[in-house]
């Protein structure tokens, strides 16, 4: 029963509408991306979820700038992908070594067709604390 209790909290955090007795009209709601960092000692992961209301194709780029004593560097990663709705997806993972005061910023597009449908930004600078750095939409 804890599974079945975690397993609708889950889907409830996506904003996925849970039908529960009488059927009833769920409001079509906005795609929405976010970006998840998990941080293990000085290495920083980056992944990024996307979830669509309406079953089509789309792209999905993830951007990330990291700033520290060596410089800056910028990575980006773009996928195309056939989504199906009310589902979630991960296109991109990336991962950094972080040293003292690395600052990292990384920004998520969502679009169809050439239309930008959402984006997310989130940064972290190494050292700060970091709540919520796993949080997902």
């Amino acid at each position: 029963m804890p599974h079945l209790i975690a397993s609708i909290k889950h889907l409830a955090a996506f904003g996925l509408p849970l039908l529960m007795g009488a059927p009833s009209m769920a409001l079509a709601q906005p795609p929405k991306a976010d970006i998840i960092m998990h941080l293990t000692g000085n290495q920083l992961s980056i992944e990024d979820a996307i979830r669509v209301t309406e079953a089509g194709e789309y792209k999905v780029q993830l951007e990330v700038r990291k700033t520290g004593k060596s410089g800056t560097a910028t990575t980006r990663q773009g996928n195309r992908i056939k989504a199906e709705a009310d589902r979630v997806y991960q296109t991109s993972q990336l991962h950094f070594v972080l040293g003292a005061k690395d600052h990292i910023e990384a920004k998520l597009s969502l679009f169809s067709e050439d239309t930008l449908l959402v984006t997310k930004t989130r940064s972290y600078t190494f050292g700060a604390p970091a709540p919520d750095m796993n949080k997902q939409l």
